[in-house]
């Protein structure tokens, strides 16, 4: 059933009932539009006296719904079936440097559609774990799989890499420095294959979430240190990745600027 909210009341109809309606959902970085007859796997999201309320249809997709409320765009994520597999899980998994040990035997599983922090002390292994998942990292011991795959697997990692961003620890790692704001994140969507003009809304669309709008001819080596780990978000997020690795992203970044992360 699809479900609507008509003259304020809550209405379900089949998905065989026909609408003057549809439903829109980013779909591999492309705006799509379906009526309401096509069966689809997702939650419908409300604003029902206040509050948003999900409606299950008879499956389950990672899409967004939107909305126009009050006169703004409002993008809702669907919410994740608990029986969808994780996205990373890691069996066993050690690694060393030389006579140090930096993960030792770790067991662990990264859930679909969430944010996750993994905190510790500095030289506790984080950076070597979030690499040894973005596959940068070759793995010494144990399994990790990775959205579906062994990520050891060369096959693998070739297919799924273009779903994966992995911004790295460290001002501008992932940037050019004699390249502009513009000309990084403009590269970056070139590698993944988006057409100019898909690429130019992607990057304004970035460019104004981080207020970079006004900086996108400086170069990338000019930048303040908050302004280059804003460039890097920008460039991670530029083909809409499945997976999203975030390497103390807020580092030299300012509190106030730290909300935009």
């Amino acid at each position: 059933h699809i479900h609507f909210i008509l003259d304020g009341k809550l209405e379900a109809y089949p998905t065989s009932f026909q609408l003057a309606v549809h439903i829109h959902f980013i779909l591999d970085g492309k705006l799509e539009a379906y009526p309401t007859s096509f069966q689809l796997a997702v939650h419908i999201h409300f604003v029902l006296d206040g509050k948003l309320e999900a409606y299950s249809t008879s499956f389950q997709l990672a899409v967004h719904t939107y909305f126009v409320l009050d006169g703004k765009l409002e993008a809702y994520p669907t919410l994740m079936n608990s029986s969808e597999k994780p996205v990373a899980e890691l069996s066993g998994v050690t690694l060393r440097y030389g006579k140090t040990t930096a993960l030792d035997s770790v067991d662990l599983e990264l859930p679909a559609g969430k944010m996750v922090g993994l905190i510790g002390p500095d030289g506790v292994g984080k950076s070597t774990l979030l690499s040894l998942v973005s596959g940068v990292r070759k793995l010494q011991r144990g399994k990790i799989t990775v959205l579906g795959g062994d990520i050891s697997d060369a096959r693998h990692r070739d297919r799924v890499c273009p779903q994966i961003a992995y911004m790295p620890q460290g001002l501008g790692k992932n940037l050019y420095p004699t390249l502009s704001v513009f000309e990084n994140i403009d590269f970056f969507g070139r590698l993944f294959g988006h057409a100019h003009d898909e690429r130019q809304r992607r990057i304004d669309d970035l460019l104004a979430a981080t207020e970079l709008s006004r900086f996108r001819d400086r170069l990338a080596g000019k930048l303040s240190g908050g302004m280059k780990q804003k460039l890097g978000l920008c460039c991670a997020l530029i083909h809409d990745p499945k997976l999203l690795i975030l390497d103390e992203p807020t580092t030299g970044v300012d509190p106030l600027a730290r909300r935009q992360f």
